[in-house]
């Protein structure tokens, strides 16, 4: 009995099933509005929750993404990290990756993160950039402020997620319009050069009034560029009814742009991607950056007031001509705090 047992293969059919389907048949191929190809995509998605899709950062072609309500907490942004690292040395393609604030853990779990989070990821160089968060937001999970080098030129960015109208956030109008303060005074009232502004801002464009500000600086909205410059209406990005998916760019990013995608390969939120052309030529700006917010709260008055001069930068009879070195000046302090030390120019 037991040889005629082993001698067939129990709960295996004769004929073979199916064989797993390769994941990239299901996933529809990216296709541009405009004919050819761009160098490089500046891409944004909400993929409601990454940790269950991490797969589809495969399909991703070259560029730099922004993901917007990640829902990663700390545990999930360390998964995610080790992915991308795979991915890199599975491909070559040399990933990297900024993180937001990790979102706080759902009630009663252990590694899922609640609705918030940002991020980004691509083939270029990366680093966050400093910025001043007054009210915690970057805390919140919902902004992440990031410099990239793309083929010579340094662009900043920031990835958004504004919180939804509803139940959960009556005021979210209110809420939308502090976490984007920041953003519009360090980049779009700081800055110069190429900068974009990507994010789900779960609302229409134009609803905002820091958008006001950011058109009234010569910002536009991707998909308003192209109905603007070629006659192309702008898609829905939501479910088919809605386009809270935006990227803005600046003046300055606008004009290397000269093909857009959406991109439907998430069950609610398309893929907005524009692609650029960038000139081979090396572009080097003079920048003067705004000057950060003294804390006017924090600081005595009546003491700074009081306190001695400190006396001019530059001394009075400065040396003759072709005379440059370092004098000691004894008891006083110097340039940025060097004391007994003064610069003779």
């Amino acid at each position: 009995m037991c040889a005629f047992v082993h001698s067939f293969r129990i709960g295996e059919a004769t004929v073979p099933g199916p064989q797993t389907a390769r994941l990239d048949s299901f996933v529809d191929p990216l296709a541009w509005t405009l004919p050819g190809d761009p160098d490089f995509c500046l891409g944004l998605f909400n993929p409601s929750g990454i940790s269950n899709k991490l797969h589809m950062l495969d399909f991703m072609p070259v560029g730099w993404w922004h993901v917007a309500e990640t829902q990663a907490s700390k545990y999930q942004q360390c998964a995610l990290q080790g992915y991308i690292g795979s991915l890199s040395r599975k491909t070559g393609r040399h990933l990297r990756s900024t993180l937001g604030a990790p979102a706080p853990l759902r009630p009663g779990s252990r590694s899922a993160g609640a609705w918030t989070g940002v991020l980004t990821f691509g083939d270029c160089p990366l680093r966050q950039v400093p910025c001043v968060w007054p009210s915690g937001e970057f805390e919140s999970g919902r902004v992440l402020l990031t410099s990239a080098c793309v083929q010579g030129f340094e662009i900043f960015a920031a990835a958004v997620y504004l919180p939804p109208k509803g139940p959960t956030f009556p005021n979210a109008a209110a809420l939308s319009e502090q976490l984007l303060t920041p953003i519009t005074e360090e980049l779009v009232l700081g800055r110069s050069g190429p900068r974009a502004i990507l994010g789900d801002m779960n609302c229409h464009v134009g609803a905002l009034h820091q958008m006001d500000i950011w058109k009234a600086h010569g910002w536009i909205e991707l998909q308003d560029l192209f109905l603007h410059l070629h006659g192309v209406h702008p898609r829905k990005t939501c479910k088919g009814a809605t386009q809270p998916d935006q990227i803005w760019l600046s003046p300055e990013l606008a004009t290397v742009v000269n093909n857009v995608a959406v991109w439907d390969i998430f069950p609610d939120h398309s893929v907005v991607i524009a692609g650029l052309t960038l000139p081979q030529v090396r572009v080097t700006e003079l920048q003067w950056r705004l000057p950060g917010h003294v804390p006017w709260s924090s600081v005595c008055l009546d003491a700074w007031n009081a306190m001695p001069p400190l006396g001019p930068l530059f001394q009075s009879n400065p040396a003759p001509v072709g005379c440059v070195g370092l004098a000691a000046v004894p008891g006083e302090m110097g340039l940025y705090g060097l004391s007994e030390v003064e610069l003779l120019f």
